[in-house]
């Protein structure tokens, strides 16, 4: 099998994987959206806080270091072994010591025991962090993805059930907890490689020092992401913190759902490219032009359809996430077109450039997030995190523009198309919207006629140029073994 036609297989695997996460876990966050109250999730964003930010020296840059690196595979995946448990292990027992102290500083005495439990999965990831790499870098996605579909089955079910029978905040504790532990086992099942317990000095300094900078970038991301939630905790409290990160998850959508996807083929794809500059430079457009095609009518959609779906779908109680979630619905969209950048970059051997980008952002939000939240609550947060992941979409595309010799024309020609086609859908929308009022018949109408007036739109805008690339795609999957 060609590695183009390995890696299309391989992006429609991850996509229908992803397709399915991000809809279960849609639909159970509506469900427990209405189940729990806002402040249950205001918990949670605070001790994924503190995890999450622990989290990110969990593989201290590895994983995109033993994909990058081609020769002695067993050798380096054997090293990798040895430092993640021991890394995991540390990280464990610093997040169990730190619990009490972020209780004290947001005045939750339920947190410690929230973050003890939660950190676990550090143990967990240990278990399941190199033959998951392993079957990311060889392309054998479809044990990949059984074993995430495991993971998520098993605990979005744990957190429906324990949430209808009243265990509150703990659903979502225990949920995440049980369905990672389904997954670490599965992949077990799913791969031949296991340890040799040897570890390899060289190897390890050669890991570390490729993986420096992708854990500067995945620290300066965590950053980005979480600081707003502390800002918001501190000065407005735990409901309005969990009124922000529902607005948040429904606008990282496009990021999340098309962006994962894509980069989890492209990095060892591009990988194995990285010395052909005209073959990285044709794979980027299609990628930019895919991603600008999916992104622009989701962010679109959630922008004028926010006000029907928090009343109707998620409850009245959800209403002040409204002008949120309109803001922070071009959050979404700019973070995923500058996400098409960092594959290229790592591919390269330049993971410094999204580093720099980052640290960067990071600063614009450290210093405006406190006055405007306090000022304007979590519609100040929201305008700061969008304004400043736009600065660094730009500087970004044009970096990669220079890397890969392209016209930055070209891509805001790609862009321009998928625009106009999301503002025509964004107008039938709004009449459609206007003339049946605030029901979920308008809802379900706008959300069909919408996506209809888009792919005809765009049709008319490329002359079916999208239709034809659609059909490249299944010529190349013919004749492809399962």
């Amino acid at each position: 099998m060609t590695l183009k036609r390995k890696a299309i297989r391989s992006s429609i695997l991850i996509f229908g994987k992803t397709l399915f996460q991000r809809g279960a876990s849609f639909v159970s966050k509506i469900i427990l959206a209405r189940l729990l109250v806002p402040a249950d999730f205001g918990l949670v964003a605070i001790a994924s806080l503190v995890v999450n930010g622990i989290g990110l020296f969990r593989d201290i840059g590895i994983n995109s270091a033993l994909i990058y690196k081609k020769e002695d595979e067993s050798a380096t995946a054997d090293t990798s072994f040895l430092i993640i448990w021991v890394v995991s292990i540390f990280l464990y027992l610093i997040a169990f010591m730190l619990a009490p102290f972020v209780a004290d500083f947001f005045g939750e005495e339920v947190v410690v025991d929230i973050i003890r439990i939660s950190a676990l999965t550090f143990l967990l990831y240990a278990v399941g962090f190199v033959p998951m790499t392993l079957l990311e870098k060889r392309i054998k996605f479809r044990r990949y993805v059984a074993v995430e579909l495991i993971s998520t089955v098993v605990g979005i079910s744990t957190m429906l059930y324990m949430a209808f029978v009243g265990f509150g905040v703990w659903s979502l504790i225990y949920g995440g907890l049980i369905g990672g532990s389904a997954g670490a086992v599965a992949v077990w099942f799913l791969t031949s490689w296991r340890p040799r317990w040897v570890f390899d000095k060289k190897i390890a300094k050669e890991l570390i020092g490729y993986g420096k900078f992708m854990l500067g970038v995945t620290l300066a991301i965590f950053l980005i992401q979480n600081i707003d939630n502390a800002v918001i905790g501190k000065v407005i409290g735990m409901s309005m913190l969990g009124i922000y990160t529902m607005a948040y998850s429904i606008c990282n959508l496009p990021a999340n759902t098309v962006m994962q996807t894509i980069n989890q083929v492209l990095f060892p794809t591009y990988s194995r490219i990285q010395d052909d500059i005209p073959k990285l430079r044709r794979g980027y457009l299609k990628v930019f032009n895919l991603v600008s095609l999916l992104v622009f009518p989701i962010s679109s959609g959630i922008f004028i359809l926010a006000p029907e779906f928090v009343t109707i779908v998620l409850s009245e109680k959800w209403i002040p996430a409204i002008p949120a979630i309109q803001i922070l619905c071009f959050f979404g969209l700019f973070r995923s077109l500058a996400g098409t950048t960092g594959e290229v970059f790592k591919a390269l051997g330049k993971p410094d450039i999204p580093f720099k980008a980052y640290s960067a952002q990071f600063l614009i939000i450290l210093l405006l997030i406190y006055p405007f939240t306090l000022q304007f609550g979590i519609v100040g947060a929201s305008v700061v995190v969008t304004s400043s992941i736009l600065l660094i979409m730009l500087w970004l595309l044009f970096r990669v523009c220079k890397a890969l010799e392209i016209k930055f024309s070209s891509l805001s020609a790609i862009s321009v198309v998928h625009l106009l086609s999301s503002l025509v859908m964004v107008l039938i929308v709004y009449l459609i919207k206007t003339s049946l009022g605030m029901t979920l018949l308008s809802l379900v109408t706008s959300v069909l006629v919408g996506a209809i007036v888009y792919v005809s739109t765009v049709y008319v805008l490329t002359r079916g140029r999208a239709v034809s690339d659609a059909m490249e795609v299944v010529s190349a999957l013919r004749g492809v073994r399962s």
